[in-house]
């Protein structure tokens, strides 16, 4: 189920300040927008989602926060265009602080549940892909139906 409630802003309706990709080995892949970074659409565990933020490992997208939401919620996970490869670690960072760490991410696995994380009164979000155990490898993650919730 994914949430269309009043007082939600999903957050690939709002430009990023700042996005950056710094690859282990090869090309610049910036983030994709309600798509895959593997090509396609935003596919986990057969199941499509509307919503949502592909990117590769060592990528970092920056928002500047208004004020009017208090909550960052998500799901995170490797997207099917890896199969059972990649190997991720995903972050949350408020105001430069962490606020969220998942576990290492793998291709296969069910997403994880990101939030709500807190942002009551922070100026920045930073959502963060970081390399797991083989470098970038297959790392097609994916932050999924990534939005700010009003109180």
């Amino acid at each position: 189920m994914q949430y269309f409630g009043g007082g939600m802003l999903r957050l690939t309706r709002r430009k990023p300040t700042r996005a950056v990709h710094t690859p282990f080995i090869g090309a610049v892949r910036l983030p994709v927008v309600d798509g895959s970074i593997g090509g396609g659409p935003l596919v986990v565990g057969g199941r499509w989602s509307a919503s949502g933020l592909g990117m590769t490992s060592r990528t970092r997208m920056t928002w500047t926060l208004d004020g009017r939401h208090r909550w960052f919620c998500a799901r995170a996970a490797i997207d099917d265009t890896a199969g059972d490869g990649g190997d991720v670690v995903f972050r949350v960072l408020v105001d430069g602080r962490p606020a969220w760490s998942s576990d290492p991410v793998q291709g296969g696995q069910r997403p994880r549940t990101v939030g709500p994380v807190d942002l009551a009164g922070a100026e920045k979000l930073v959502l963060v892909v970081d390399y797991g155990r083989r470098a970038d490898v297959g790392d097609h993650a994916v932050w999924l139906d990534p939005r700010l919730v009003a109180e």
